[in-house]
């Protein structure tokens, strides 16, 4: 199709037990002017077999071969070549549902000058989550994204109505509007790459849609393993730039400030600290030391309440700037939560 209405832009790594249904999901839609670009990014199993296969038989399929550089710049390379009015993105291990693109065209239709359209979707088999404003109408403008939306995707306020998730499959995206915000995908990050993406998007649309359907299964029966559930080095530190670059950009129009935002980035730190301890053990100290001086943690760590005596001793020990208090805090509640399972399971 030399001039299809969507482009679905689907990344793959070693998905063969997955990618047929993600793939029949596409071919099934009701609405059938379309292209599937499959974006391997190089599979070592069955994936490439299985994906040339459905290229040869439906010519509305494209078949990207690459080497292993993740999913960001199998993103971006299939971006670069899609020809559709409209992206959309679909995991590897998700499916869409029939009436999936019948609805996305009948609302582009309807509402024709936004430049991204967000959608329902279901997170289990039993649970749907469906974008609900919190002012009841289908397009909102660039100011009020600036005053509700964006401020819930920064944990500014809290993450209610108006907070429409960071991710990119449950979204629709006019492909000039990308190519003229330059918007792509950050090739060098490991994680929270749909979030930045979804942030941009929103920072630079001059109108937003909503569409309160159910239109996506962000689900998968089979056990695969996810980069997100990974904890790398250097995460936090990430984690604390992001913000930073957030501000630097944002902070004329957006106030990050508050209780909220404090509290907010405080519990993240939380997580992170534990889960840098957990996983790196006596090796998380240097990145300890190094993300307890930067003062947005600092000033995060200031603007909170403790509401228990962990919070109090961690706080405590950042503005003291005592790295080795905190992971002795994570050590020890690591064991403590070991010895717990272990007392339950000899019960």
């Amino acid at each position: 199709m030399e001039n299809p209405f969507f482009s679905i832009i689907l990344p793959i790594y070693n998905r063969e037990n997955t990618i047929a249904q993600a793939v029949d999901s596409v071919r099934h839609q009701s609405y059938q002017a379309w292209e599937l670009l499959l974006a391997d990014d190089g599979s070592t199993d069955g994936t490439q077999e299985i994906c040339c296969r459905y290229a040869e038989e439906d010519q509305r399929i494209r078949l990207l071969r690459g080497d292993h550089q993740g999913v960001c710049h199998a993103r971006n390379s299939a971006l670069s070549v899609s020809r559709g009015e409209y992206v959309l993105f679909l995991d590897s291990d998700n499916s869409m549902k029939s009436n999936m693109l019948e609805c996305l065209e009948r609302e582009i239709k309807r509402c024709p000058d936004a430049d991204v359209y967000c959608f329902g979707f279901s997170s289990s088999a039993e649970r749907d989550i469906i974008p609900r404003m919190s002012r009841n109408q289908l397009v909102y403008d660039s100011p009020w994204i600036y005053q509700h939306v964006l401020p819930a995707h920064f944990n500014v306020v809290a993450q209610d109505n108006d907070f429409l998730q960071n991710y990119i499959w449950n979204k629709c995206f006019r492909r000039v509007f990308l190519q003229e915000n330059g918007i792509i995908f950050d090739e060098n990050r490991k994680l929270w790459e749909d979030g930045i993406f979804v942030v941009d998007c929103l920072g630079s649309a001059k109108a937003l849609c909503i569409v309160p359907d159910v239109l996506y299964n962000a689900y998968c029966t089979e056990k695969v393993e996810h980069l997100s559930s990974k904890f790398f080095s250097g995460q936090t530190r990430q984690y604390i730039e992001d913000e930073k670059a957030f501000i630097a950009q944002y902070g004329d129009r957006i106030a990050f400030a508050g209780d909220h935002y404090c509290r907010s980035n405080f519990n993240v730190l939380k997580r992170l600290f534990q889960r840098m301890v957990t996983t790196f053990g006596r090796d998380a100290l240097a990145e300890l030391e190094q993300v307890i001086k930067e003062p947005l943690v600092i000033r995060w760590v200031k603007g909170v309440n403790p509401s228990d005596k962990e919070e109090k001793m961690l706080q405590k020990s950042i503005l003291a700037g005592d790295a080795k208090s905190i992971y002795s805090l994570y050590h020890m509640t690591m064991g403590k939560r070991v010895a717990n399972k272990l007392r339950s399971i000899l019960r």
